[in-house]
């Protein structure tokens, strides 16, 4: 009863099913293995999904605090940028009338030293009077 040609004797019934027991146990046991493995990661990544949904949580609460600030700023800057070109207007008005106030301080000036050229050639040329 063997296999001749393999110089095996042949297997009982007994003792094909005690190697289909422990084959099948084996698989079982492996089974349970990459079940466990299998579990063990996934609780890993659930927990590594549950910090990146944190982290994006935290980052987009600071991207609309960021957001909320640019805007803030930006509209500081336009009420800014209107005021300084306001400021520059008065300034311009300011600076064009100084402008003309010394042009008549200079006219006036000229008159003065004209005039007094005019009285202290007036001493010297005696006037009448030496």
């Amino acid at each position: 009863m063997g296999d001749p040609d393999r110089g095996k004797p042949e297997m009982s019934i007994d003792d094909r099913i005690e190697a289909l027991m422990r084959g099948w146990e084996l698989y079982v046991a492996e089974q349970a293995a990459m079940a466990r493995r299998f579990e063990e990661r996934y609780a890993k990544l659930t927990e590594q999904h549950a910090a990146t949904e944190r982290e994006i949580d935290r980052v987009a609460r600071l991207q609309a605090w960021t957001e909320r600030r640019l805007t803030r700023a930006i509209q500081l800057s336009v009420l800014d940028a209107r005021r300084q070109r306001k400021r520059n207007g008065e300034f311009d008005k300011r600076n064009a009338e100084f402008d003309t106030a010394m042009k008549r301080l200079e006219a006036a000036q000229e008159r003065t030293e004209a005039s007094l050229r005019a009285f202290i050639e007036s001493l010297k040329s005696g006037n009448g009077h030496k």
